[in-house]
């Protein structure tokens, strides 16, 4: 009876907020298209080792190919099965944000969140030479009662776009 009334009240804050559902399993390098591979040699000629990955959320089936490129991480999302592309997302350093964007951002999240601590930013691409399509922020924090990891998205001047919970797999050290 308790673990039903702990499992209720845990779930509970899951429903509060929207909520992301993502899963990433690494595929050998051979199943890259030659395609893809190529587009990616176009824009990204000095790329460090590729990861490829099959992302299957409640959006769609992707591929995502990861890599490290000029000091930063890149993360390109394609589709499947046509293989187009969604996304570019580059990992960067709060001080690569103008500082009158950064200082919004963390004026809306102190205003919007309970408490909160910056796991990763990444600036969003429509294409690789597109402009700045948004600001994605993840962090651990509480929202709306729930505590845990949170995605964030905030538009190129810093206002807040979404707050989406990221539910991740248990953990074996949770079943006792």
């Amino acid at each position: 009876m308790r673990l039903i009334v702990l499992l209720l009240f845990l779930l509970s804050g899951y429903a509060s907020c929207a909520q992301k559902i993502e899963v990433e399993k690494r595929l050998p390098l051979s199943q890259l298209e030659d395609t893809l591979r190529q587009w990616i040699n176009q824009y990204y000629p000095q790329t460090g080792i590729l990861r490829l990955y099959l992302e299957q959320s409640e959006t769609g089936v992707f591929h995502e190919v990861k890599f490290r490129a000029a000091k930063h991480r890149y993360s390109i999302k394609f589709a499947l099965p046509i293989g187009g592309l969604v996304d570019v997302e580059k990992t960067i350093k709060p001080r690569e944000i103008p500082s009158a964007v950064y200082h919004q951002l963390q004026q809306s999240l102190d205003q919007t969140l309970k408490q909160w601590r910056l796991v990763k930013i990444q600036e969003q691409y429509p294409h690789p030479t597109g402009k700045l399509q948004r600001y994605e922020l993840e962090l651990k924090g509480i929202y709306e009662g729930a505590a845990g990891l949170f995605e964030v998205h905030f538009t190129p001047s810093g206002a807040l776009e979404s707050i989406r919970q990221v539910l991740q797999r248990p953990n074996d050290l949770l079943f006792f």
